[in-house]
This record gives C-alpha cells, structure tokens and sequence, in this order.
C-alpha cells in the first residue's frame, strides 16, 4: 500500500513539531510552506492530489501542523488504513475537525478536487462530503467512513487564526456560496453543481467566475428555516428522560448515532447528555441559577441558540420570563415542549440580518450559544445591552477570529470578562471553544 501525505502549514514552529513527531516515509511527504506566498488549504490539498496521481498512492492523508504524534509517529494510522483499502474515507478519533484524515484514491477519482472557493476554510467540509454522497453508493461489504485510534495530540482547530497568520473569510460570504451551489445547507438540495445536470460533482468554478465565490449572490438565505439535518431526516424519534430539571423531550441519539459522518440533529450531544447523565453543562448552569436566583423576576431572560430549551426550562421554573431564539425548525418544536410559555422565536442570526430587538425591560441574563455568529446576535441586541446585567457567551475561536474584539466591544460596554469561575479572563484566545461570564459593572 503506497501513502501520500499532504500538511500545508502557516506557522513554522507547530510545522516543525509535527515534523519531528512523524515516521511517515519522508519520499511520501509533502509539505507546503505557506508562511510567506499563502495559496490557502483548498489549493494546498490539491497539491497533494497531484503528488498522489504522480506517485501512484493508494491514499491522500490530509494532515494538519497542528497534530504531534505520540511515539509510533502515525505509523499506527497507516497500519489502520492497510486494514481497510476498500474504505473511502478513513479519519483519526480524537481531534478538531480533518485533522488527520485520509481519502481512498477511488474517491478522490470520483468526487475530484477541492473547491478553491473555500479559502482559507469553511464548508469545504460539507461541500466535500456532500459530493462523496453524491458519487459513492457505498454497501456494507464498502463501508464509507470510519473513525480509527491514532496516538497523537491535537493542539486545536483554527490555529492559524489564532496565531494571526491567515485571515478569515467572511463566514457568510462562504455560507451564501455553498447555498448558491447546492440549493441549501440544511441540508443541501442539488444533485448537481449551482443545478446544473452539465456540472458533475468535481465541477467548481474558479472565484472570479460567474458562479465564483467573488460574483456569489447578497441576496438574504432563504432555507435557513429547513431542518438542520443534512443527512436528509425530515424528522427524528424523541425520548422522554428524567433530568436534573425534570423530565424533557431529548431527540433518541442512540438511534441516529453511526450515520454518514455529517451533521445530523439526531446526533445531538445534549441529547446523549442528558439521556446518560440527566444534567448538561453543569458548572456553567450553576452559574446561571446562582444569577437568577439573587436576581429580580421582573426583568427578562434572553436565550439565544436556545437549542432544544435547557437553559429556557431553567429560567422559566425560577419565575423568569423567557425570551429564546433558534435556528432549527425541529428544535423549536422541542424548545416549546421542554419550555411551556417561552416566547419562542425563530431567528438566524447573520451579517445582513434587519431590525434590533427593543425592550423597555432590563436584561437579568442573556445566554449566548450560536457557532461563531454572537458577534451578529450582540449587534441585534445593542439597544439593550445597557440594560443587561449578565451574559454567558460561549466563545469559540475555532469558527473565526472575531471573537477579540467582540470582547473588547463589550467591555467598553461596561462589562467585565470573567472565566466562569469568576476570575478575570486574561483575553489569551488559545483555545477552541468556551464559555464566558460577562458581568456589568455598576
């Protein structure tokens, strides 16, 4: 079985631990130095599929510079794929996003290159996978996607961000494109490129093009409102669990859990939270009830990405009003069932979104939880943020780098940035994802 290995990388020092950490044969190794000319990851694997044709391998292995192997170096991955060459895709457990990842040469064959469009990154991820369902019908005996130990550590998704060495895309521009070219995200729609029965699925355009990324529509999504559940579930089997809040609907995650590698709403982690633990985020909803508690039941609390209702459900049983926004259509439904009486409202928060929410209320406390866009969701709620007493905010640097100023913004508001145990937060954005406590300061 021949290899090939392609690790494009921004940041010498993280390249050069990875390096030293990996026995792959050096001959099968290609490193891309992006550290001065930057051609982004899209153009970088390619690379690496041109080195895969020429060397004949078997398998492209996507490796991030984030990754230091442990001491087997990764041969412990090549022998994990030796075991599976009719696999078509095969992915390490344990880290942020591809990290380390290969692809059969049979799909890259199939589905083609990687769409330039997404640079630096986002939804190349869904655009790949969507076009691997697309072109391979997989049987048991072709199983088409698995995830395999490897000995390794992970040192984060968004690294290069984090470190300053690329800049981000705007999330919505890339967003809007992967709509323009499938129809949809939740889930996608065409079977063809932009819906084109000429386009196969290798087909993208290049960014200046008609289609491109640089020509893409400004026009608002309308689709957002579709279920979230791109493998195609219209809906999904419920449960009734007890829980430290009492009993709650929770989507049946046992039953959705070995679908396509994609995003499925039955996967959900809270579900499986609570179904196995009867409690989600513990030390942030102690936080939170600890707020409420001592606060006053006539102001409001505001939940936004308020998902299937946890914190609604909390807020409500302490006398609160409740204010909640979400995006998927079938978490709304459980969002009501899990919170009666929650003024409940469906909202997707982006770039071009229209109106502020008014309030003559003051804010007791305002959740927010919604992958990378709160920086939107807080433009929205600026007429009331002077108002606001708490807000806990999940920050998450691995989805794009907005996240430094957001807090700065919001400290010029008056807030104070706390870690949640109370202690200041040292503004260090080395890290992929938590959450904060903004408290306002008198």
């Amino acid at each position: 079985m021949k290899y090939t290995v392609v690790m494009p990388f921004v940041d010498r020092e993280y390249a050069d631990k990875c390096i030293k950490s990996m026995k792959f044969d050096p001959d099968s190794v290609l490193l891309v130095d992006n550290t001065t000319d930057n051609i982004g990851i899209m153009k970088s694997h390619n690379l690496g599929i041109d080195k895969m044709i020429a060397d004949d391998s078997d398998w492209l292995i996507i490796l991030s510079a984030s990754v230091v192997f442990g001491e087997k170096g990764g041969l412990d991955f090549i022998a994990e794929l030796e075991k599976r060459s009719d696999f078509v895709v095969v992915e390490a457990a344990g880290v942020f996003g591809w990290h380390l990842i290969a692809f059969n040469r049979k799909t890259i064959e199939k589905v083609g290159r990687w769409d330039e469009n997404f640079t630096p990154y986002g939804y190349d991820d869904l655009d790949l996978s969507w076009r691997i369902q697309l072109a391979i019908k997989t049987t048991p005996a072709r199983p088409l996607w698995e995830k395999v130990p490897v000995d390794l550590k992970d040192k984060g998704m968004g690294h290069s961000i984090k470190l300053g060495k690329i800049k981000t895309q705007d999330n919505n521009k890339l967003r809007r494109y992967f709509v323009e070219k499938w129809g949809g995200i939740h889930p996608p729609i065409y079977k063809h490129p932009f819906n084109d029965k000429n386009n196969s699925v290798k087909y993208f355009p290049k960014p200046d093009d008609p289609n491109g990324i640089n020509n893409i529509k400004t026009t608002k999504i309308l689709n957002e409102k579709l279920n979230n559940c791109q493998a195609g579930h219209k809906k999904h089997d419920r449960l009734v669990v007890d829980t430290s809040l009492g009993k709650m609907t929770v989507y049946d995650h046992e039953k959705y859990k070995d679908q396509f590698n994609t995003y499925c709403t039955g996967q959900d982690g809270l579900s499986f939270t609570l179904i196995n633990s009867g409690c989600w985020e513990e030390h942030y909803l102690d936080l939170a009830t600890s707020i409420l508690k001592d606060g006053d039941r006539e102001n409001l609390v505001i939940d936004i990405g308020a998902h299937i209702g946890w914190y609604s459900r909390m807020a409500t049983q302490l006398g609160y009003k409740v204010i909640a926004f979400e995006g998927d259509a079938e978490n709304m439904e459980v969002l009501k069932l899990n919170a009666p009486g929650v003024d409940a409202r469906h909202a997707w928060f982006e770039e071009d979104m229209e109106g502020v929410f008014e309030s003559d209320k003051t804010i007791e406390f305002m959740k927010l939880d919604i992958e990378g866009s709160e920086k939107y969701a807080i433009e929205y709620m600026r007429d009331v943020l002077a108002r606001t007493k708490n807000i806990l905010i999940e920050v998450s640097p691995i989805f794009n780098g907005s996240y430094p100023a957001l807090m700065k913004k919001l400290q010029n508001l008056g807030f104070e940035i706390l870690e949640i145990d109370g202690t200041r937060f040292d503004f260090d954005f080395d890290f992929p994802q938590k959450d904060l406590w903004l408290r306002k300061v008198l």
